[in-house]
């Protein structure tokens, strides 16, 4: 995925970064990737999660929204399939979910 991805966002308008909150304190950083993006030649901008008490998965949709995306871009992982059953997950919620299309590699 590293290879063709910063061709792709080369060609976009407009590239908005959402880190999930609860990434925040592991050191995810989106005002860095959008410096790092930078130095490629490609304007990002880092987008503000909700600060209503959203899954991730919602959070990332409504950001989406907000932003008026036209695709997602995202890894996609998974847990166990106890904890998904009983939890869900981002990249369940986001397959059933998304109003826009999803570039997913895991």
């Amino acid at each position: 995925m590293r290879f063709w991805v910063p061709w792709l966002l080369h060609l976009a308008n407009r590239v908005s970064i959402f880190a999930a909150p609860q990434y925040d304190t592991e050191g995810v950083d989106s005002t860095d990737l959008a410096e790092a993006l930078s130095w490629q030649g490609i304007r990002a901008y880092a987008v503000a999660a909700p600060a209503n008490g959203y899954s991730t998965g919602a959070a990332l949709v409504a950001a989406a929204t907000k932003q008026e995306a036209t695709l997602i871009v995202m890894g996609a992982y998974t847990h166990s399939r106890l904890r998904q059953s009983f939890l869900g997950g981002v990249t369940k919620h986001l397959v059933t979910h998304a109003p826009i299309p999803l570039l997913m590699a895991h």
